[in-house]
């Protein structure tokens, strides 16, 4: 099995969609781009802008923000391309992806985040205000990556689901949960990064990462959905657990320089 302790990234994937009458009849479309490794998204911006510049015959505007494209941007520019980073997206499958390499194969759907608040500002340094609405894109036909193809179409119009702050920490703290569970049940520990994950969420320098969670929500449960509350808890309950356990691996795995480290966490 692969081992998921190891850094390696072998691909990142970005929604593309095409606006304006210059693209004739790539207007309107949407398609996944699958891209080598790494890729920021400057660099496949300024491709496509090169790129599509020609097939165009005009400048081409891009943009990178990730809501949906509004009028006066599609009528300031001939050609627009909207581009937006994307990760796979697994929830609702029927089966189980057991270790990393799993997650890059028979993919077919993916995801991307808009955060927003209700005052209208993207975020918020207040948790109890940060929104979030989660798009889900799939391809179409059935397709999935890897393919012969660098590009798909995917389906329109895309499923959004919004949630409301306390959601918003019950998502963020599952994906911590996550990753901390990588590091502390690692065939091989990598102390760096199980220290990274450790620092992220014991330190006294850290003031609005979980435990904030805690004192906003959890703290005032009676102003929140039971249901939301109860999912909270028990995520909480969790991510304790595995804390502790992420520390005692640490003292197993520190150098003697470290121990300072060790005695603050």
């Amino acid at each position: 099995s692969y081992n998921r302790n190891k850094t390696r990234h072998l691909a990142t994937y970005f929604r593309v969609g095409f606006y304006g009458s210059r693209f004739n009849d790539l207007n309107g479309k949407e398609f996944i781009y699958k891209e080598k490794q790494v890729t920021p998204l400057a660099t496949i911006s300024q491709r496509l802008k090169e790129q599509y510049a020609k097939h165009a015959g005009c400048d081409v505007h891009i943009v990178t923000h990730s809501n949906e494209m509004q009028q006066d941007e599609l009528v300031t520019a001939q050609a627009c391309i909207q581009v937006t980073h994307v990760e796979p997206y697994f929830e609702g499958e029927s089966f189980e992806r057991e270790c990393v390499f799993e997650e890059f194969v028979s993919l077919n759907q993916f995801l991307f985040e808009t955060p927003y608040t209700k005052s209208g500002k993207a975020r918020s340094d207040n948790v109890a205000e940060q929104c979030k609405r989660k798009t889900i894109i799939r391809l179409q036909d059935g397709k999935t990556f890897p393919h012969m193809r660098y590009r798909l179409e995917v389906v329109q119009p895309h499923e959004m689901i919004d949630l409301q702050p306390i959601q918003v920490a019950c998502d963020e703290l599952k994906k911590k949960l996550h990753q901390l569970t990588i590091q502390v049940e690692a065939e091989q520990t990598n102390p760096i990064m199980l220290q990274i994950q450790l620092q992220g969420s014991l330190t006294s320098q850290v003031n609005a990462g979980p435990m904030h969670y805690a004192e906003v929500f959890l703290a005032n449960a009676n102003e929140y959905p039971k249901k939301d509350v109860k999912i909270l808890g028990k995520l909480f309950e969790a991510y304790l657990e595995k804390l502790q356990a992420g520390v005692d691996l640490n003292q197993q795995v520190i150098t003697e320089q470290q121990i300072g480290l060790q005695e603050q966490l």
